[in-house]
């Protein structure tokens, strides 16, 4: 799944929850959720994450993330009265972010989690895929909205 459909629909269910730490668990587990679903995300897994289509692929979506980022900070979904959205956010982005340290540095992974995050994807070709992760980022971005100016 594309990290900036996790990070919408992280920014969705901290809106809607309004208790970080429910917020941050929510987040995760829905991390887990969406990547049972069939996808695509761009990365090829089998190939080094710095061959240039990885290369392309991550930068696209960090780019589209952080859109989504600036949409959020524009429309003052975060800040320090919104600690449940940031940490809704965090936690749904948290379980591709621990891929960083592992694929850039070289450090040593979890394996546990690893193993079980890596389980869980179901691949997808991007023409089914790529329509129902916008859909899905639309439809959180509303939400959000909608909680983050509700009374």
């Amino acid at each position: 799944m594309l990290l900036v459909t996790h990070l919408a629909t992280g920014l969705a269910l901290g809106a809607r929850i309004r208790r970080p730490a429910a917020a941050l668990a929510a987040g995760v587990l829905s991390h887990l959720a969406l990547d049972g679903i069939p996808h695509w995300d761009g990365f090829d897994g089998a190939a080094a994450w710095h061959q240039r289509g990885n290369l392309v692929a991550v930068l696209r979506d960090v780019a589209a993330t952080a859109g989504v980022l600036s949409v959020a900070v524009h429309r003052r979904w975060l800040g320090r009265d919104r600690a449940s959205v940031i940490a809704g956010a965090v936690g749904a982005v948290l379980p591709d972010l621990l891929w960083v340290p592992y694929h850039v540095l070289g450090l040593r992974r979890p394996r546990w989690f690893f193993d079980l995050h890596g389980r869980i994807q179901r691949g997808a070709r991007w023409q089914s895929s790529l329509p129902v992760q916008l859909v899905l980022i639309g439809l959180s971005l509303w939400q959000t909205e909608r909680e983050a100016t509700r009374p």
